[in-house]
């Protein structure tokens, strides 16, 4: 009964041997790490405008008049029509609470979110004025991001290859030994 038992375990520690993604020979294991600092020069803005109104007619009416006047302000900062998107008007009833506890129907809210991308940082306190001007009931997001962001991730790529290179033959340099082939890369 020993033996079977010895043989089990033998079985199964090289079946988990075998399931590792590391190579039989001797082999180390280095993780290559850069970054890149970049100012921003471009935020994308999303804005939510509401209205809460006796008929839904009502509300969604003044959150498009809102919208409307948004829409034709953003010439003065420089924002162009691909640079806009609006999602879709919501209507749904208002619910209020009342003395009770009961719920009871307070007339219709619309709501509507519309996403801007500001292409000139410095215009970005007086776009945000003018939004509260225009009537917006919410700034959702401002990110803050760079119009060349994938040039920038290439560039910390190759700073993080470079690096796990460097790792790789001052380790193998300390052991007196040589690097050989690459057997895996892992990136993230």
């Amino acid at each position: 009964m020993m033996l079977k038992s010895l043989l089990l375990l033998v079985l199964c520690s090289s079946s988990a041997m075998a399931a590792t993604s590391l190579p039989d020979n001797r082999h180390i294991v280095v993780k290559g790490e850069a970054v890149v600092r970049t100012a921003p020069d471009r935020a994308d803005i999303t804005l939510e405008f509401e209205a809460v109104k006796a008929e839904s007619v009502q509300a969604k009416q003044q959150v498009d008049a809102q919208v409307n006047e948004l829409l034709a302000g953003l010439n003065n900062f420089f924002i162009d029509e691909k640079s806009i998107s609006a999602g879709r008007i919501f209507v749904e009833p208002n619910m209020r609470y009342d003395e009770n506890d009961n719920q009871v129907k307070d007339g219709f809210r619309a709501t509507r979110k519309v996403k801007v991308s500001l292409k000139k940082l410095s215009l970005l306190d007086g776009f945000l004025n003018f939004a509260l001007k225009v009537g917006v009931n919410q700034i959702e997001q401002i990110q803050l991001l760079s119009t060349k962001a994938s040039d920038y991730e290439q560039a910390a790529l190759d700073k993080a290859v470079a690096n796990a290179k460097q790792q790789g033959s001052s380790l193998a340099s300390a052991f007196e030994a040589k690097l050989g082939r690459v057997y895996s890369i892992q990136s993230q």
